[in-house]
């Protein structure tokens, strides 16, 4: 009777270690998932703002040659 208590002990701490090893995995699984959501919500704003600092197509200034000389077509 000993030994079939003590296996039947063993057999049980096994599980418990088992299970709690598999939920530790889930948790790191969900946490991982929860931060790459984050970052892409994240980036998705950064650029929604870099978008929103862009002037609508058609309203940019002409190019200034006195400025940018290199990027003017010099007129023959």
């Amino acid at each position: 009777m000993w030994k079939e208590g003590t296996f039947a002990l063993f057999v049980l701490s096994a599980l418990c270690v088992l299970v709690a090893f598999g939920y530790m995995i889930y948790k790191a699984v969900k946490l991982g998932k929860k931060e790459r959501k984050k970052k892409i919500k994240q980036s998705k704003q950064e650029v929604n703002q870099f978008l929103d600092l862009l002037p609508p197509p058609g309203q940019t200034a002409p190019l200034d040659t006195s400025m940018h000389p290199n990027y003017v077509a010099p007129a023959d």
